[in-house]
């Protein structure tokens, strides 16, 4: 939530299975005369054309601000070391589930269910500039700045790739990014610059990270550390921007790894109304300048608080580490009974009902934090459909992600398979709602980050 927003507080950071895919291939010279770069975005029918105007500037008609910043980082990049990037053409697409779909659903005359969702194309097109979508807040501007700039390093020769292999050397699914830490530090560094200079602000961060790194304990770096660079008479400046890429040890974030405990699943569910997360967080931020202690003390306290949430989580994941065998069998009861039986269910029941106790202040805390700022973080609508899905048996707990307000819920629940009955138990919940149109959505928690395929 908005404790990110000011070090040294974090937060956890679950990263989803949606989405960008960005793919280059770089152009013959018969082919795009009089271009230099293009970029595909099949979804929304367009392309852009540019040509190089000096070592990082570009020409061309139309924006994108994105891809620019991304492009001309890269440019500097190689420029600093001497080198060039080759002309290329670069096709971006992203997954269904970062738009709402409910529109395309009632369009095609199919229900509001997440198996309906399985009946569309793979890269469906957009009906509306991306101005005028309704997005479900999964942070699709950092995952594409980010899958595209390590597309274009990977392209230029500043990062370099490796297979990923078994115990016995056999490849295992695609690769990744070789060098280890660095190679993603300069992704994230530069991904972090290109995503806030497109945005015009000094954002926390968590998204490119979360796009880079996969779910994680999070906590953002100090902003003084990028303000000057995005503040330059040239932010791209080759040199500046290389030190700034590559110099890591002067970053003060933090990403450790995290992911949901074993057996525990998150669902997603789209509200298709949608709201202003810069304007919530503006308010947010000036109520807790103004307010006083009042406010100080509930920033505190949500701190205190979501550290114990994630605490437990970790010693969930402890136990099932331990005692495995034990910990399934507790789960597959607990997942059929409701929070009240728990702690009278053993170690894990007790760290469940512990969690959710704590989950439960959370959101409580944000609520009053929302009052105090005059925003929506946890409308009373979805407050009474959360409490619901909170009461189902097997829900941990339930919430609104991110900033709050109106784009979307989850829960996480206790869940050994897509079939298990708390899947279906809560998709039913939303579908049923009379005062929000819930669309359940086939998101599910994704922990890996940047993710390399090779096409020949």
């Amino acid at each position: 939530g908005y404790l990110i927003l000011r070090r040294p507080r974090g937060g956890l950071v679950v990263a989803v299975s949606a989405r960008f895919h960005s793919e280059v291939r770089t152009l013959p010279d018969a082919e795009e005369e009089g271009a230099d770069f293009v970029l595909h975005c099949p979804q929304f029918g367009h392309s852009l054309r540019y040509s190089r105007a000096g070592a990082t500037g570009l020409q061309g008609e139309g924006r994108h601000p994105y891809f620019e910043a991304a492009l001309r980082a890269v440019l500097a990049l190689a420029a600093a070391r001497g080198a060039a990037v080759p002309r290329f053409a670069a096709t971006v697409k992203a997954d269904n589930e970062f738009y709402s779909q409910q529109d395309r659903l009632e369009a095609l005359g199919l229900p509001r269910a997440s198996s309906s969702l399985h009946k569309l194309g793979k890269f469906e097109k957009c009906g509306a500039e991306l101005g005028e979508l309704r997005k479900t807040g999964l942070g699709s501007s950092a995952a594409l700045v980010t899958s595209l700039i390590t597309c274009l390093l990977i392209l230029s020769g500043e990062l370099e790739t490796e297979a990923v292999t078994d115990a016995d050397g056999a490849l295992v699914g695609s690769g990744r990014l070789a060098g280890g830490g660095r190679a993603a530090g300069v992704a994230a560094n530069l991904a972090q610059f290109a995503h806030c200079l497109a945005q015009g602000k000094v954002g926390s961060g968590f998204d490119v990270s979360s796009a880079v790194y996969g779910s994680q304990r999070f906590a953002r770096a100090s902003a003084d550390i990028l303000a000057p660079l995005l503040a330059a008479a040239d932010p791209f400046e080759p040199s500046a921007l290389a030190e700034f890429a590559g110099e890591l040890s002067a970053w003060d974030n933090s990403h450790a790894e995290f992911s949901l405990p074993r057996g525990m699943r998150l669902l997603m569910g789209d509200v298709n109304v949608g709201s202003s997360t810069p304007g919530m967080v503006r308010a947010v931020l000036r109520w807790l300048a103004d307010a006083g202690p009042h406010a100080t003390s509930v920033w505190d306290q949500l701190g205190e608080t979501n550290d114990r949430v994630a605490a437990l989580l970790e010693r969930l994941q402890g136990i099932a580490t331990a005692q495995r065998a034990e910990y399934d069998k507790e789960l597959t009861k607990l997942s059929a009974s409701t929070a009240s039986t728990w702690k009278e269910s053993g170690e894990v029941g007790k760290a469940c009902a512990e969690a959710r106790d704590a989950f439960l202040e959370v959101r409580r805390l944000l609520r009053t934090m929302g009052e105090g700022a005059g925003v929506p973080i946890e409308p009373e609508e979805q407050s009474r459909l959360l409490d619901a899905t909170m009461e189902l048996p097997g829900v941990l707990f339930a919430g609104v992600p991110g900033a709050g307000g109106n784009d979307a819920v989850f829960a996480v629940v206790m869940a050994d398979s897509e079939e298990a009955a708390t899947m279906a138990a809560v998709e039913q919940l939303w579908t049923a709602s009379t005062e929000l149109t819930v669309l359940p959505t086939i998101v599910r928690e994704g922990c890996g980050g940047v993710i390399i395929e090779h096409f020949e």
